[in-house]
């Protein structure tokens, strides 16, 4: 597994407050497109989490600033940055279990492809840690491989048109 350094920590602390910002913003926007699908009392736990999941975030960027050389501290707030980040990742997944069982097919397909972006976006801000950038991409992957394998018959993606059609936009 790569080492982690704390020039490459604080790089991403610098960069934290961006990336909480655009986490918050994704949390309204996903909030507005399944408030009419998905119960009321499910969104709101979920938004919830994820808001106190973005403070976690939020916080422990701010301590992992003041870490500037390896040491017991530095490398507790670095598994703590890392595990607050898979722990945002796997709540976004988690939007695809929700729009799988409540929402339509398209509903399904747009937070599938919102995910990608997620995905795609941590890039820029997490790349220098690849352990945190691989824990939020599998944080994201996993419950959407799940949704669509344990699938309900009647809103089973792989029997749509327009899934085919997403997978060949994504392919180009």
């Amino acid at each position: 597994m790569a080492e982690i350094h704390p020039e490459l920590t604080f790089n991403v602390a610098q960069n934290n407050n961006i990336a909480v910002f655009a986490t918050l913003c994704g949390i309204i926007f996903i909030f507005q497109i399944l408030f009419t699908s998905v119960p009321f009392s499910i969104l709101s736990i979920w938004a919830l989490i994820m808001i106190i999941l973005c403070l976690f975030r939020f916080f422990i960027g701010l301590r992992l600033l003041k870490c500037t050389e390896a040491n017991s501290e530095w490398e507790k707030t670095s598994l703590l940055f890392i595990l607050s980040v898979s722990l945002g990742g796997f709540g976004f997944g988690f939007t695809a279990v929700m729009a799988e069982f409540y929402s339509t097919v398209q509903e399904q397909l747009f937070i599938f492809a919102l995910m990608l972006g997620f995905s795609g976006g941590a890039i820029a801000t997490l790349s220098p840690i690849i352990q945190a950038y691989i824990a939020y991409v599998i944080g994201i992957m996993v419950p959407q491989v799940l949704a669509l394998l344990f699938s309900s018959s009647n809103a089973n993606l792989f029997d749509s048109e327009d899934l085919e059609r997403l997978v060949g936009i994504l392919h180009v």
